[in-house]
């Protein structure tokens, strides 16, 4: 079921792709209008994605694993010895788990 709120996003998505198109037809040296729509339709495919993988029963944050806020130190304190491209400090993992655990996208 799509919330009031994802109500409203969705038709201000629509709402800027219908007038970015609009202007990028009317004008295709207008390259805001193609950025804009490009964005939005960028958004779009990620909520899009976000439903269907809510549909498959794919689990989308830390808490529907069953991870608590206690668990996020020793969770960041496991992830420092793996290392990667980035170097990351235990505070700024951490920081990233919480994101992860609260279920928020950005």
């Amino acid at each position: 079921m799509i919330s009031h709120i994802k109500t409203q996003q969705l038709e201000g998505l629509l709402r800027s792709i219908i007038n970015s198109a609009r202007a990028a037809v009317k004008d295709p040296e207008d390259y805001e209008a193609r950025s804009n729509l490009m964005w939005s339709s960028t958004i779009a495919g990620i909520d899009a994605l976000e439903e269907f993988a809510r549909d498959c029963g794919i689990v989308l944050n830390l808490k529907e694993l069953g991870a608590t806020e206690e668990m996020l130190p020793k969770i960041a304190n496991s992830t420092v010895i793996l290392g990667g491209y980035k170097k990351l400090t235990e505070e700024e993992i951490l920081d990233i788990l919480k994101t992860a655990c609260s279920g928020n996208r950005f």
